[in-house]
């Protein structure tokens, strides 16, 4: 099957698609940058880990709010 197109509407189509690419290759960057970040964020967040699992908490029920205060490390 054949599809003939006008020169203007083959314009349209490849600076549509060249602003798309331009639009996916900048989320591509961004998305590549969050991934980089995962490492540190894990470690960090091993280390809130660490520092909970190492401490005391007491619980204190305020309404409907719980608040948890941390009143001494190990």
């Amino acid at each position: 099957m054949i599809i003939m197109f006008g020169t203007a509407s083959l314009v349209v189509a490849r600076r549509e698609l060249i602003s798309r690419v331009q639009q996916l290759t900048e989320d591509l960057q961004r998305s590549h940058g969050n991934v980089q970040q995962i490492p540190s964020l894990m470690s960090e967040l091993e280390v809130i880990d660490k520092n909970i699992r190492i401490a005391e908490p007491h619980m204190i029920l305020r309404g409907n709010c719980t608040w948890i205060i941390m009143s001494h490390f190990k």
